[in-house]
């Protein structure tokens, strides 16, 4: 198991690159460490610390996960075919662009926020193709600011919230739009 004590900085042009701390893991900056297609899986122990960048992987897929904290992204994430999971065991707060761009063949898009999710700063969710968007919070709440929005061509937008759901847009042109919540209620941002 991997300690690190300062600033990782992952490197690869194959296919993927991988990397594990059993504690705090924070990512220094990635484009031009990266190829044009490299996916990249980064887990933390406890808190993922992101650098503030863009981040675009082609046809490789992006994991990011926090067991034991939180995350909070500091740029856009981008892939073509590649899938894109941001998962925390305690609250994801999404404040930048998550998109999947290939109109035929885009990824999915999976965020989870264990505490919480919320998803704020008028930004977009979207996927083209039959890309999928899943939106969990397994024992709080998932929150839409006004302005937020899920977008999907063919693919499911499914959101489930062990609470309450508070929904902003989820639009799909040919998709299920599934709404869950628990325990709670759920309700429209814009009313």
């Amino acid at each position: 198991n991997n300690e690190f004590t300062s600033t990782v900085t992952p490197t690869s042009t194959g296919s993927s690159v991988g990397i594990r701390d059993v504690s705090v893991l924070a990512l220094a900056q990635l484009t031009g460490r990266l190829g044009a297609n490299t996916g990249i899986k980064a887990i933390a122990g406890t808190t993922l610390s992101l650098y503030p960048e863009d981040l675009s992987t082609g046809t490789g897929s992006i994991w990011l996960q926090a067991l034991g904290g939180n995350i909070t992204t500091l740029g856009t994430l981008t892939t073509s075919t590649g899938d894109i999971t941001v998962a925390a065991s305690g609250t994801l707060t999404v404040i930048h662009a998550i998109t999947s761009t290939n109109t035929t063949a885009a990824g999915d898009i999976n965020l989870s926020g264990d505490t919480s999710l919320t998803i704020s700063n008028s930004k977009a969710v979207t996927t083209d193709g039959t890309g999928t968007i899943n939106l969990t919070s397994s024992s709080g709440n998932v929150a839409m600011s006004s302005g937020t929005s899920l977008n999907s061509d063919a693919g499911a937008i499914t959101i489930l919230a062990n609470d309450s759901v508070e929904l902003a847009v989820a639009s799909s042109v040919s998709g299920n739009i599934t709404v869950t919540a628990t325990t709670g209620s759920v309700s429209d941002v814009l009313a």
